[in-house]
């Protein structure tokens, strides 16, 4: 059952057929729109600060998942707010773009939290068998690399604590994904830009050197660029995306037929989006609520805390919280290419000093050099093998590259 439906039997003779009814969104004729951003931001507070409190009542200790990114700050500050006893866990790594651990240790020594930092060192853990562990809980294929930090998060603060507060949902219902500024840019380009700026495309991406960031540049020039071409609605889609729907044909073997494998992409922005070349804000965030947070976030989190019985309880997803995240106008959202405008305007009012904190850029991993090197001889040993499902050509370039 998804998690936004309620299933009621239609009549005592019918028990065993049910009617699906969505309680989610909600009705959008209470919007926000008249009242001023300070009484909002007011609002906010009060709806934070109930959703906190709900989340902490538990017959054992309560931590808390902190990055140092907008979300997890806000629950950190409600949770100060509130006296709540809590211990925050933090996860590092030694590579040092993707480390950013030094934020939240400042967003705990400000907020007077206790806190423990545990840092994800392929030396010191046996990776290929973590692989294995992962994909065993998953249950079904997750091809979310952030597992592995998430099952080894889980697995430190299991150690102390059995309930822990999140902040996942935050980007979904206050606008945080970069896609939505990439959505913003292309709803403003003519069509005549995008078609030259693809044709471009192979001439920016041999010009931008490669490199190990977290986020670098070629790595977002060939999302955005790679991508310019598809209706908006479905390049949303698709820069969340890893494979283009032609990549994937060129990936499977000739067992598959073209015919067989669905353009996803189209598939998606035809379901959530009245207009496939002018999709809302709205819609789109919804779509995000519907399906990256549900079929992704959420399954990973829940399989890879359940692994270690720890129960994660992720505050943005508190009904009262969620709605009136939905209730708020766009432009609060995202306003003049600010993401999540309406939480850094909480952030600062309440917790000023974070503003001078540098933004975070997500919880991923360096997988690129794990898979030249410690995960390197598992992988080719899982990707050459012989079965029928990959063009074991393309799959060599792919790796090679």
């Amino acid at each position: 059952m998804k998690p936004y439906v309620k299933n009621k039997p239609k009549l005592l003779s019918q028990a065993t057929k049910q009617d699906s009814l969505s309680y989610f969104p909600p009705n959008k004729t209470q919007i926000l729109s008249k009242r001023s951003t300070y009484e909002i931001l007011e609002a906010l507070e009060e709806k934070l600060i109930s959703a906190v409190k709900r989340r902490l009542v538990s017959d054992v200790p309560v931590g808390i998942f902190l990055s140092g990114g907008i979300d997890s700050t806000v629950v950190a500050y409600c949770a100060s707010k509130v006296n709540a006893n809590v211990k925050a866990y933090i996860a590092d790594f030694k590579e040092k773009s993707f480390g950013e651990a030094y934020k939240a240790q400042k967003v705990c020594q400000e907020l007077k939290i206790p806190y423990k930092i545990f840092s994800v060192e392929p030396a010191k853990e046996d990776l290929e068998s973590l692989v294995k562990k992962i994909s065993y809980y998953a249950d079904e294929p997750l091809a979310d690399s952030s597992s592995l930090p998430v099952y080894l998060l889980c697995r430190e603060a299991s150690k102390e604590v059995k309930v822990v507060l999140s902040g996942d949902g935050g980007d979904e219902f206050f606008c945080g994904y970069l896609t939505y500024n990439a959505d913003e840019v292309l709803k403003r380009l003519p069509f005549f830009a995008r078609k030259a700026l693809f044709k471009l495309f192979p001439l920016f991406m041999s010009l931008i050197p490669y490199n190990e960031k977290k986020v670098g540049i070629k790595e977002l020039t060939e999302r955005f660029i790679g991508r310019i071409n598809l209706p908006p609605a479905a390049a949303h889609f698709a820069w969340n995306g890893t494979f283009l729907h032609q990549e994937k044909i060129k990936l499977l073997s000739s067992n598959y037929l073209p015919q067989q494998l669905k353009d996803t992409y189209l598939k998606l922005a035809y379901f959530y989006c009245k207009d496939i070349n002018s999709p809302t804000l709205d819609e789109l965030m919804q779509a995000d609520q519907k399906g990256y947070l549900v079929n992704d976030i959420l399954q990973k989190v829940d399989r890879m805390s359940m692994a270690w019985g720890l129960e994660v309880r992720p505050l943005f997803l508190d009904r009262e919280l969620a709605s009136f995240a939905c209730s708020i106008p766009s432009p609060l959202h995202f306003k003049n290419f600010t993401r999540k405008y309406l939480l850094k305007e909480f952030l600062k009012w309440r917790c000023p000093w974070y503003q001078y904190l540098s933004e975070k850029k997500g919880f991923s991993i360096p997988i690129h050099q794990w898979c030249r090197t410690n995960l390197k001889s598992f992988f080719e040993r899982l990707f050459f093998k012989s079965d029928n499902l990959f063009n074991k050509k393309e799959l060599k370039k792919l790796w090679d590259k």
